[in-house]
């Protein structure tokens, strides 16, 4: 969307730009919040990209930096890039409307300071921390046969 603005002011920090892109789709209610010239949408499936009525949450995921915010009642996030040795992602609880970040990491099981507050979350973590670490073993390294 940052491509198809007019312009950006130079002093425009990262932050107001995630709120201008979460204010853009929750006010049009669209996904795509973008004209047909710019973004070609096939009509008879434009109807799975519209949020009205608007959600309790919306998941952006891509591969920029991990945001939270809530806008109009409807909680926004990224939960950031899922790549490297220590997995970043978020989990969602809708009783509370919020999302927490967790981290798995392949040397320890989970931080513990975070992901606390759900017990089968975290015993989930540990598995998955267990399977990834014992599965990325067995790989061999890059440039031996």
């Amino acid at each position: 969307m940052l491509r198809n603005l007019v312009g950006v002011k130079p002093d425009v920090k990262n932050d107001d730009l995630k709120r201008y892109l979460v204010q853009s789709i929750l006010d049009q209610s669209h996904l795509m919040p973008v004209t047909n010239a710019i973004q070609p949408i096939l009509s008879e499936y434009d109807h799975v990209l519209r949020l009205y009525p608007l959600p309790t949450a919306v998941v952006l995921a891509d591969k920029y930096d991990r945001y939270q915010m809530t806008y109009e009642g409807c909680h926004v996030f990224n939960p950031g890039r899922f790549v490297g040795n220590s997995f970043t992602f978020s989990a969602y609880n809708p009783s509370r409307r919020e999302s927490e970040e967790c981290i798995l990491t392949l040397n320890t099981n989970l931080s513990p300071q975070l992901c606390q507050s759900n017990p089968v979350l975290s015993t989930y973590l540990d598995e998955l921390s267990t399977f990834f670490g014992s599965a990325l073993s067995q790989i061999p390294p890059l440039g031996t046969n």
